[in-house]
């Protein structure tokens, strides 16, 4: 509890960084310290700097002769050298188990980082309506390249989206 404010801070720097990250309120962070299937746990990889970043996890299975679950509810790292020691720490774990389970996207380019072969499996799937493309793009935090990029949206449903959307 008393680094909730620096794994908050962790996220939104983050968030600002990588596409799909959303604005998190009380409601999602309580999600994520208490999901429906009960308390997770907090672990944190630190640096020089403090708090570089975090994964929030709870432990399923694990009666006599099955083989332990962790499933993570969050998993965060704003360097390297945190991702690593956090893949470490769930490694340390192979041992009493067969899988961890983290909800990420295909694209999430930290899936190469890992040593093993992976297997991403979509097994809830949500999406969230864009319902005006300029706007979106606006509010959006974009890390400081020097590039243009063209979106073109085809949207059958609200026309007024549909169009070819520079960013640079």
């Amino acid at each position: 509890d008393s680094d909730q404010s620096a794994v908050e801070r962790v996220y939104g720097e983050v968030a600002r960084e990588r596409p799909g990250y959303l604005d998190r309120g009380p409601y999602v962070w309580n999600r994520v310290r208490q999901p429906r299937t009960g308390a997770a746990r907090g672990v944190l990889a630190t640096g020089e700097n403090g708090v570089e970043g975090y994964a929030f996890l709870s432990q399923h299975g694990g009666a006599t002769g099955s083989r332990v679950e962790l499933r993570l509810t969050d998993l965060v790292a704003a360097t390297p050298r945190a991702f690593q020691r956090l893949l470490d720490f769930l490694a340390a774990h192979r041992s009493l188990g067969e899988r961890a389970v983290w909800y990420g996207g295909p694209w999430d380019g930290r899936l190469f980082a890992f040593p093993e072969q992976v297997k991403v499996e979509i097994e809830e799937y949500w999406m969230l309506r864009v319902i005006h493309v300029p706007g979106a793009l606006l509010a959006r935090g974009y890390p400081t390249l020097d590039l243009t990029v063209e979106f073109e949206v085809e949207d059958d449903l609200l026309q007024e989206n549909s169009g070819c959307y520079p960013l640079e």
